[in-house]
Formats: C-alpha cells, sequence, structure tokens
C-alpha cells in the first residue's frame, strides 16, 4: 500500500464534502451546537475513518478558528491470482 500523499483533487473533494455539512459559513456566529451537528452529520456519512472539530482563537477577540481534522479509511486493495498447469 502507498503512503503517498492524497491528490489536490482528493483534498478538494474532501474540502467539499466537510463544508457542505455546516450550516454555518466563514463570518457567522459561532455556534456550538451547529459546530456539534456538523460533526455528527461528517462522522453519519461514513466517508471518514475519524472526525475531530476544535476551535481556537482568531486573529481577534471576535473571531474563531475552527479546525476540522478527519482521517480518511485506507482504500481497499484488490488483487487476483492465477495458475493453470497442464
Amino acid at each position: 500500500m502507498s503512503s503517498a500523499s492524497p491528490s489536490a483533487a482528493t483534498v478538494e473533494r474532501a474540502g467539499y464534502v466537510i463544508r457542505r455539512e455546516f450550516d454555518i459559513a466563514e463570518d457567522d456566529a459561532y455556534n456550538t451546537v451547529l459546530i456539534d451537528r456538523a460533526e455528527r452529520r461528517l462522522k453519519n456519512l461514513g466517508y471518514f475513518k475519524a472526525v475531530k472539530i476544535t476551535s481556537e482563537a482568531g486573529s481577534a477577540p471576535d473571531r474563531v478558528v475552527v479546525n476540522v481534522d478527519v482521517e480518511e479509511p485506507p482504500n481497499p486493495e484488490f488483487s487476483i491470482h492465477g495458475g493453470y498447469n497442464r
């Protein structure tokens, strides 16, 4: 199995999936209920092995940075082997 970093397309797609599960957008008021709901939604999708949302102080007292850490499940592997003897 490869340990290469995910492609740009994979990261962009994951970012889209994460953003669509939030009922809040940048510059909206911080709302713990909506953050918790987004975390539940992301977990219920089954796309990610683990989901963790944290927050930290932003660039100003009225700003909060929301961090979303996700772990994708390992890619399934498929192999087939065969042989024939006469």
